[in-house]
């Protein structure tokens, strides 16, 4: 089930009756450092968390021993006891180094990859490329190079999958921020061997701006991005795999601040905070999206980064990111029915540039990985 409108409403109403728009979580707000990933001491760019099969599987762009340019990396680790696994560089040795961004979803037997390199041409030239792993992600496909442009003042670093599930098959949507800050969306058939075309669905402005995509069972995918003052999405249709024409879900400055969680058989949830501080949650849900009461955020700062995930398929987890002079990783929750105060993650290192984070959640846990540099930290919080 679904956190519903009206219980959103409920659990509001009865934090404005006592002054406050914040409750404490039901789960304990302890955060442990879990076992640190086995990087050699290599640099950890984009890392990011999925768990599939009881396991938390982790994939990275980095270097490390005798890799001198980012090579992809994979590792898992049991979601109980038990150590990371050997490291695999699924495309070592084939000149697929220099790899600038990274993303993956999962649908219930295929996990896709998305991620865009440095060609050999260099002068800002890059290429981005599909690849699918039928093991779990242990091994991957030999990637499929979807579209290729010159890094420009505007945007172009930003690229993200989603997944979702149909009766017969797993179903993939990607989006990236291209040549010029334009957004393109495009459905993905996996079975297909032909090069998947995608569409030019908006812009975003900002050289670090970023655009995600979501899987939304049911209603197919759904692409969000911010656009000259709006949170605009498109629709990417379940089986046609045609993407629709862009609207506007929310008005507001939102920066690098909005995110999207979502199961591949559904729901989906995006999360979007203005600068001025008004947080909004929105439900894809029949072809339409569900707007839950807005609140006040309660991190003043601003320029925030935020990553969602979903536990249990409803309750929504927030890892923010928070820069400054004393850079750290917050975390909120809304599965007591209204959002939880903001919970210390981890301290982040000053001075020391943030390299990526990212959250998952499992039946037990959230999990929380962040990386500066060549230092990375994975962190997790049981659940009660």
């Amino acid at each position: 089930m679904h956190l519903s409108r009206r219980t959103f409403l409920a659990g509001s109403l009865a934090t404005l009756a006592t002054h406050t728009l914040w409750a404490d979580p039901a789960a304990p707000s302890t955060w442990e450092k879990w076992e640190t990933p086995p990087t050699k001491q290599g640099l950890v760019l984009q890392p990011k968390l999925l768990t599939i099969g009881g396991r938390i599987n982790l994939y990275w762009t980095g270097t490390g021993g005798d890799i001198h340019y980012p090579e992809i990396h994979f590792c898992s680790k049991p979601a109980g006891d038990g150590g990371w696994d050997k490291v695999f560089l699924p495309y070592y040795g084939q000149n697929l180094g220099r790899v600038r961004r990274l993303a993956v979803a999962a649908a219930r037997n295929v996990t896709g990859m998305i991620f865009q390199r440095e060609t050999n041409q260099g002068n800002g030239a890059v290429e981005v490329s599909l690849a699918f792993s039928t093991d779990f992600g242990f091994s991957f496909s030999s990637p499929m190079v979807i579209d290729s442009y010159v890094l420009g003042q505007e945007g172009g670093s930003s690229v993200s999958m989603g997944a979702r599930q149909s009766v017969q098959r797993g179903e993939f949507a990607v989006c990236w921020i291209g040549e010029g800050g334009v957004v393109r969306v495009g459905g993905i058939d996996p079975r297909s061997v032909s090069r998947p075309s995608a569409v030019v669905s908006g812009t975003v402005s900002e050289l670090h701006g970023k655009a995600e995509i979501m899987g939304a069972g049911p209603d197919g995918f759904y692409a969000v991005w911010p656009e000259e003052g709006k949170m605009r999405c498109a629709r990417v249709k379940p089986l046609q795999g045609m993407v629709e024409a862009p609207q506007t879900l929310a008005t507001g400055e939102f920066g690098r601040n909005f995110s999207v969680a979502s199961y591949y058989r559904g729901p989906a949830f995006i999360t979007a905070v203005t600068e001025a501080g008004q947080l909004t949650v929105l439900e894809a849900k029949d072809g339409k999206f569900v707007d839950s009461p807005k609140v006040r955020f309660p991190i003043r700062t601003r320029k925030l980064d935020s990553r969602t995930a979903l536990e249990n398929e409803k309750f929504i987890h927030m890892a923010i990111l928070e820069g400054g002079p004393k850079p750290r990783i917050w975390h909120m929750t809304n599965r007591s029915g209204s959002w939880s105060e903001p919970k210390l993650v981890c301290d982040l290192v000053p001075d020391v540039s943030l390299t990526g984070f990212d959250i998952a959640c499992n039946e037990t846990h959230c999990y929380i990985v962040q990386s500066q540099q060549q230092l990375c930290g994975v962190y997790r919080m049981p659940f009660a």
